[in-house]
């Protein structure tokens, strides 16, 4: 483990002419890296791997994180913010995978994977979205007990990926600023409670289910529109 009490942590690996990763090593399911500041994560391959043994744990209130030629798989015991550069992939498929135990995300930086790299954001807390989160083809998924979006948080991908927002025990609530976007994919919302539509556009299907609450047309300008 690494553990700072106030100052924050840097970690990069690999160099424009080697590729290498961080990884989780340890048996124990503890945090990698502990810090009250923010964590900065850089590498040229992968950061962390898929599943609970190999994703790499953290405890921090603060995030950016990038890998150019892998996916990265972060777990987190608490409350957590996306800040600074965000998370972001660059190579061919390279998946973004954030899930937080007991604490909400809040995304206040650019989420963007590259190419066919898959996004999935999970809490039992709420997700807050503040900023853009962006594939090139890949599949989005956006869990949290409530979702809330900001005018600046655009959702978007492209190809036949598609996009899909769970609202587990509230309401999803999108400013009618902000765009749900997919090209031929679906776009799916599902919500406890209400679901507060945006601009959703698609070629693709559209499923809004709301299950003991309305549907609610948020760019009505004369009166709240219901449509259920």
């Amino acid at each position: 483990m690494i553990r700072s009490t106030t100052g924050s942590l840097e970690l990069t690996a690999g160099s424009p002419s080697i590729r290498s990763s961080i990884l989780d090593n340890t048996l124990s399911e503890s945090p990698n890296l502990s810090t009250r500041s923010v964590i900065s994560l850089a590498a040229t391959d992968s950061i962390g791997g898929p599943g609970t043994a190999a994703d790499l744990d953290i405890d921090t209130p603060m995030l950016e994180a990038g890998a150019d030629f892998g996916s990265m798989h972060l777990r987190t015991v608490g409350a957590i913010r996306i800040t600074g550069q965000g998370l972001r992939t660059a190579g061919a498929a390279g998946n973004i995978e954030l899930t937080s135990d007991t604490g909400g995300i809040d995304v206040a930086a650019e989420i963007r994977a590259a190419n066919a790299g898959n996004i999935t954001l999970q809490t039992f807390e709420p997700l807050m979205l503040q900023k853009s989160i962006v594939s090139d083809t890949g599949n989005i998924t956006l869990s949290g007990s409530e979702i809330q979006s900001d005018a600046t948080a655009d959702v978007s991908t492209g190809g036949s990926a598609g996009i899909a927002l769970n609202a587990s025990l509230g309401s999803i609530s999108l400013d009618p600023a902000s765009t749900l976007t997919a090209a031929d994919g679906s776009i799916s919302l599902q919500a406890s409670r209400h679901i507060i539509l945006s601009q959703v556009t698609t070629d693709g299907n559209v499923t809004a289910v709301a299950l003991l609450g309305d549907i609610i047309d948020a760019n009505d300008s004369a009166d709240t529109r219901r449509l259920n």
